[in-house]
């Protein structure tokens, strides 16, 4: 893939490293292009005699350090167009990244219409896919013959090699694995058919509220949040005051329930 069109174009390659190209773009979705960029990348800087080398590969950072220099590229471009782009990449990709429980980045899918908020978010998208950051598949939606385009990142390198994106990951990670951890629960809360003991105290849900507000959700705007989240995360307050309003509660729940909102500041 890689050595027959370099020996057309008299290029030649370090023992190796054009497998070690292969091994580290390989199982990415974005990777040919990557791979193309990374090359396009060895080419302009390599020294025609000695062709292209590890050393070469390791300076420009390998298949990491090329998708990191294309997204800056691509970044300045896109501030020169358009107004709080910084914002809206944060908006874009608080839905393409998740972070496991050891704080490293991983990549996450998400339906490209969920994605759009507005017609600068949708310009901002289509050249970031048109760049091959991103990348688009498409699935059925349900058993209908309708299907929606998923969008992803092209190179889970982007995650960690591109500094602007890297470090704001990484300044907000408790705020993700949050986010998951509230996931987590809410499918386990609709599987466990919405019982109300599944349901968090208030002094979590805080929690939630002000990691959800850092990652620039809307609790109460159902076009931030789906309607099965904003239940979940309803303040306890209103929740147990709605029980008040039930007769058949005993006197003794009554009681525990004014103690409770006691506790709560209402």
């Amino acid at each position: 893939m890689i050595v027959k069109p370099s020996r057309i174009a008299k290029i030649r390659f370090e023992k190796d490293l054009a497998e070690k190209i292969l091994l580290d773009t390989d199982e990415n979705p974005g990777g040919l292009p990557l791979m193309a960029y990374l090359l396009e990348q060895m080419y302009n800087k390599s020294d025609q005699e000695k062709g292209f080398t590890l050393k070469l590969y390791t300076q420009l950072g390998g298949v990491g350090g090329a998708i990191a220099s294309r997204a800056t590229e691509i970044l300045e471009l896109l501030r020169k167009n358009y107004k709080n782009v910084d914002k809206q990449l944060h908006l874009i990709f608080r839905e393409l990244v998740e972070v496991n429980d050891f704080g490293e980045p991983t990549r996450r899918r998400a339906l490209k219409h969920e994605l759009i908020k507005d017609k600068i978010s949708d310009q901002i998208i289509s050249q970031l896919i048109e760049a091959r950051l991103l990348v688009t598949s498409t699935t059925k939606k349900d058993n209908l013959d309708d299907k929606q385009v998923i969008v992803e990142v092209a190179h889970e390198a982007l995650l960690r090699e591109w500094s602007t994106l890297r470090d704001w990951i990484r300044a907000r990670s408790e705020d993700f694995i949050i986010r998951k951890n509230v996931e987590n629960a809410l499918v386990d809360w609709i599987d466990g058919g919405k019982a109300e003991n599944m349901l968090w105290p208030q002094e979590k849900l805080n929690e939630v509220y002000m990691a959800f507000e850092r990652l620039g959700y809307q609790i109460n705007d159902s076009n931030s949040i789906s309607e099965n989240l904003r239940q979940f995360l309803r303040p306890e307050s209103l929740r147990i005051i709605e029980k008040l309003e039930d007769f058949n509660v005993s006197h003794a729940e009554r009681s525990k329930i004014g103690l409770r909102l006691d506790e709560l500041g209402d």
